[in-house]
């Protein structure tokens, strides 16, 4: 997933040739990189609802807690942050796939 988001970096930044080329080809260009991002973003914010730490959190007293605890917390935030940006990057795919007929 890493690599295609810095193919996506790679692509937007790259403004010398996204002038060059038509939008449709510059769209398709996207296209590609986005979907797998999205694929990517969408699977790991899908994975993190897996992460149940609740019965742990009860097993353990102490520093193990305080530490399951606060990666509980960022779990439910992490959550939130990758399933909206999952929805950006479907959204902005759609349209580049769209873009590229």
């Amino acid at each position: 997933m890493r690599a295609h988001i810095i193919t996506l970096f790679a692509v937007l930044t790259t403004s010398a040739i996204a002038h060059s080329q038509p939008q449709a080809a510059l769209c398709k260009d996207l296209a590609k990189p986005l979907v797998d991002a999205a694929t990517g973003v969408r699977s790991m914010a899908e994975a993190t609802k897996a992460v149940d730490l609740s019965k742990a959190i009860s097993q353990f007293a102490g520093e193990e807690r305080k530490a399951l605890e606060a990666l509980d917390r960022r779990n439910a935030e992490a959550r939130k942050v990758l399933s909206a940006y999952a929805d950006e990057l479907e959204d902005a795919a759609y349209l580049m796939q769209k873009c590229a007929r």
